[in-house]
């Protein structure tokens, strides 16, 4: 899969919401809050907060080289 999603507590989630300079977008019932700055490294994920169930969640991107055909 691109994209694996990873369940934190709460406290965890507190500490992971601070950021600043992210994207962030409502789509259904959900905000999305993509990459950021934490004051100490740029982020490079996307978590999530399900306004249906009060929940949130993180999602860990893995991203795959795709191979070049040759001849093409």
């Amino acid at each position: 899969p691109l994209i694996r999603l990873k369940k934190f507590n709460q406290n965890s989630l507190l500490e992971l919401a601070r950021r600043s300079k992210h994207t962030m977008v409502a789509y259904g019932n959900s905000l999305y809050v993509f990459g950021g700055d934490n004051g100490k490294q740029m982020l490079n994920d996307i978590i999530s907060y399900d306004c249906n169930n009060n929940s949130w969640g993180r999602y860990k991107l893995k991203l795959y080289r795709r191979n070049k055909k040759s001849g093409s």
